[in-house]
């Protein structure tokens, strides 16, 4: 056996060892890149099922947001809608003819006079002249009286205003339910 024999031998050993050495690390390498695919795309799972959820989320968040948005606008409206029918009602009353105002001061003030000596009233300046048998001035409200003892320690507001902001805390939820459910 010559050199070139044991030369080629040991170069076909070699070959033949850096071939298996190869081929095992072709196969590790695939499996790492399999590994490697696999965690990726765990990995891009829950990555994506987070955004969903997280998305989900967000929508549910604005989506509440915007109901609750709605919810407060329509309470708003509604506010105003019965703000409203109570003003109708003192704007009519405010605009009652000359003689029906006199028998409003009139009853006002007999009403008045059963719970207290009544010395002084105010009243608007147009119905000075139906309140009679007592020390009258004008007052800055737009109908009624307010009425006071000699002393000015009690006082009766039979005022329009204070008069409608009574009825209005007594009829308020009838009233809203008549406006908002056709009852």
């Amino acid at each position: 056996m010559g050199f070139e024999k044991v030369r080629e031998d040991v170069l076909a050993r070699a070959r033949k060892e850096a071939q298996g050495i190869l081929s095992e690390a072709k196969k590790e390498e695939e499996q790492v890149i399999a590994v490697a695919t696999q965690k990726a795309d765990e990995i891009a799972k829950a990555l994506l099922d987070d955004a969903e959820l997280r998305l989900a989320e967000e929508r549910s968040r604005d989506l509440a947001a915007a109901e609750l948005e709605a919810a407060k606008a329509l309470l708003d409206a509604r506010k105003r809608l019965i703000e409203e029918v109570y003003f109708e009602a003192a704007a009519a009353i405010v605009k009652s003819p000359a003689a029906r105002r006199s028998e409003h001061v009139k009853s006002l003030l007999r009403r008045a006079r059963e719970q207290m000596d009544v010395q002084l009233v105010m009243c608007n300046e147009r119905d000075v002249k139906s309140v009679t048998g007592v020390r009258c001035q004008p007052a800055g409200i737009a109908g009624g009286i307010i009425a006071e003892n000699s002393d000015g320690t009690v006082r009766i507001d039979l005022s329009y205003g204070a008069m409608i902001e009574k009825v209005r805390e007594l009829t308020l939820k009838d009233v809203a339910k008549i406006l908002f459910t056709g009852n």
